[in-house]
């Protein structure tokens, strides 16, 4: 008869609560909670690194207790075990055993299409990452790792120059998924996508979703973030006005944070206005940035020095030149 299991509270050391729990098993054998406890055994091994210990250990709850719940628990901590040894194609293989019908199912089949992704893979794969993760978000579409699994397939794409396709992947993220952290990752890289494509209506558009949503919705840094390749995009669009606009919006959010980026973009703003014919908005603009420098040039690192004196050189260059012509 399956009897109950009191777990042990306040047992000291680990070794001895390794010792209660092999004398638990060892006396219940057939308790309901008989296979939590193996798996405390083989996470006790996890913990100390020792990971061919530990993979046995779960293996011995996946043997004994195949049908629970928690046989998947050990299938998954096995992935994970033979993920610390950098054995990856037997993670793989032990991610995908798990259950299909396993609350872990879902997470398993996103560890290990991440695993065909990672860079320290020898194996690295990326068509069979993106089949992996899109596999995934095909049988459990409500999953919390669906969103995390199409970012992924998404930046797989992008890496393989697949511009149009990562672009349909980040929509599918905004369509589907809209309120996931994912979402907001995705806004930026559609924008990516479409400016890689040279579509930088699209591209424009994008980038302007997250400066309308502002720090409400997107981090401060994507934020700057979304400015920059805005102003940048609508500069290759010939928007040289508007531009210029976009640029000092940033030069003016970062001044506090960051001088230097604002310094960068109080010179691209002016480089901007110039380009749109604007050359008293231009020289004006080249002022303000010979400002920046004087006021924040003495508290840079000498490391950054040369950067603010070429900027800084170049901008008075541009400022006399102008002078020149508007007086």
């Amino acid at each position: 008869n399956k009897r109950k299991i009191i777990f042990p509270i306040n047992l000291g050391e680990e070794k001895k609560a390794l010792e209660t729990y092999r004398r638990l098993i060892k006396s219940y054998p057939l308790s309901t909670l008989a296979p939590d406890v193996q798996i405390h055994i083989g996470r006790f091994y996890f913990s100390e690194k020792n990971y061919s210990r530990a993979i046995s250990e779960f293996q011995k709850v996946i043997e004994q207790y195949g049908r629970s719940e928690t046989a998947s628990l050990a299938q998954y901590h096995i992935g994970k075990s033979y993920l610390e040894i950098g054995s990856f194609r037997q993670a793989i293989a032990a991610f995908q055993k798990v259950a299909p019908e396993s609350e872990l199912a879902a997470t398993a089949r996103c560890d290990a299409g991440h695993i065909w992704y990672n860079k320290n893979n020898p194996g690295r794969n990326l068509e069979n990452a993106i089949k992996t993760f899109l596999d995934l978000v095909k049988k459990y579409p409500r999953s919390n790792d669906a969103p995390r699994a199409l970012l992924l397939a998404g930046n797989c794409y992008q890496e393989l120059l697949e511009w149009q396709k990562a672009a349909d992947i980040y929509q599918q993220i905004l369509n589907q998924y809209n309120n996931s952290e994912q979402a907001k990752i995705a806004q930026l890289l559609l924008g990516h996508a479409y400016r890689s494509q040279k579509k930088y209506s699209s591209a424009i558009t994008a980038y302007t979703v997250i400066r309308d949503g502002g720090t409400d919705r997107y981090p401060v840094e994507m934020v700057i973030d979304a400015e920059l390749r805005l102003a940048e995009t609508l500069t290759l669009s010939g928007q040289y006005y508007e531009s210029g606009s976009t640029y000092l919006r940033v030069r003016h959010l970062r001044e506090q944070h960051n001088p230097l980026t604002a310094l960068h973009a109080a010179v691209r703003a002016a480089d901007a206005y110039a380009k749109a014919g604007k050359n008293f908005l231009a020289k004006d603009t080249y002022e303000d940035a010979i400002n920046l420098y004087q006021t924040y040039i003495s508290s840079v690192t000498p490391k950054q020095k040369k950067d603010w004196d070429q900027l800084h050189q170049y901008a008075d260059g541009k400022y006399q030149e102008l002078l020149r012509k508007t007086q």
